[in-house]
């Protein structure tokens, strides 16, 4: 034979198919026949192929080998886009970020704040987007990521935790603030600010004179109140406290003064050194 390049056929590519160098792969149950034919056609040779079930793949030989090894999880991270993506508020978008350890045959399930979730994969990354609703559990958002299979029917375990450590606090609700008098005077009044947030906690407070109290890290909470005194002037005015928490959450209180009462006075008192009398007048 002077030519030695072989050309491959199948029978049934349903079956079985076969690359130009002779590498064999099962696709389906069944029985196929391979035809080996040198170039010149001097030579052919009729291979019978057994695929029992769906498997890998082998060389030339007459029998497929079986895959069994099952898909893997290398990566699991979850993030959300808050401003701070380990929060998310009513409406955000929760992301969990899958990488396998092969392309897969059949994508995964994945259960998110107690609903199933579409999945998109590419290659061997497969990513699904949750969005908060008003009956996503409050706290750190459960998933579960399950029956993904690899192209020849090997089905993975279910894993429901990160590799990264990465978690995503759900936090829908506004912080509380309240506002309390404390009392007045004829020419000022006190006030109190109080607030709080139960879960994400307190992020930023807006002070009723536009400063601001933030924490400077991220988690942190600077729950907590602060008293403040007004004057008493001759119109009413509103004073307020906005409560920023951590999933950007807000909430605002809002206190107003009030103006000086139409019978209250301010008197002045004078001491007449001459005679050694006070004399008490009214200015307003």
């Amino acid at each position: 034979m002077t030519n030695k390049n072989i050309n491959w056929q199948t029978s049934n590519s349903g079956i079985v198919t076969v690359s130009k160098t002779g590498k064999l792969t099962g696709v389906g149950k069944g029985t196929a026949i391979v035809k080996a034919t040198t170039e010149d056609g001097d030579f052919t040779k009729l291979i019978n192929v057994t695929v029992k079930e769906k498997t890998g793949s082998s060389n030339q030989g007459g029998t497929t080998s079986k895959d069994t090894t099952a898909p893997k999880i290398n990566s699991v991270k979850i993030y959300s886009n808050n401003n701070y993506s380990n929060y998310a508020k009513l409406g955000d978008k929760i992301t969990l970020e899958m990488t396998f350890s092969e392309a897969l045959g059949t994508k995964p399930v994945v259960i998110m704040g107690g609903n199933a979730v579409s999945t998109t994969c590419s290659g061997t990354t497969c990513k699904a987007v949750y969005t908060v609703v008003a009956t996503t559990p409050e706290g750190n958002i459960n998933f579960s990521i399950k029956s993904y299979k690899d192209k020849f029917g090997n089905t993975g375990a279910v894993v429901s935790t990160t590799t990264n450590g990465s978690k995503v606090n759900v936090d829908k609700i506004s912080p509380v603030c309240s506002v309390q008098g404390l009392g007045r005077t004829t020419t000022q009044e006190k006030v109190k600010f109080t607030w709080y947030d139960s879960n994400s906690g307190v992020r930023e407070i807006i002070k009723p004179n536009g400063s601001k109290k933030s924490a400077s890290v991220v988690g942190n909470k600077v729950d907590g109140n602060e008293t403040f005194t007004y004057n008493i002037e001759s119109t009413s005015y509103s004073i307020s406290t906005t409560v920023i928490d951590w999933a950007g959450n807000k909430k605002t209180c809002t206190y107003t003064v009030q103006k000086k009462e139409s019978n209250q006075k301010t008197y002045t008192a004078t001491f007449n050194t001459n005679t050694g009398v006070t004399s008490i007048g009214s200015t307003s």
